[in-house]
């Protein structure tokens, strides 16, 4: 198991970076913090996250953080 999931469970990944391309828009601070995440699990877990995580964790920065 790593991080609450099974080794074999694909990460979401499509050839559609829309919602990234819009958080990157509209809340760039929160795409900066989920990209220095995606750093961090490469450089510690060796694994990459592929754009889609990478969105879903900004949006949750970007509603955790203050307005």
């Amino acid at each position: 198991m790593r991080w609450g999931c099974a080794e074999d469970d694909p990460p979401l990944e499509s050839e559609d970076d829309f919602l990234f391309r819009s958080l990157s828009e509209r809340y760039p601070q929160a795409v900066a913090a989920a990209e220095r995440v995606r750093v961090f699990v490469q450089k510690e877990h060796q694994t990459t996250l592929p754009n889609e995580e990478v969105a879903f964790l900004a949006l949750h920065i970007a509603r955790a953080a203050p307005k």
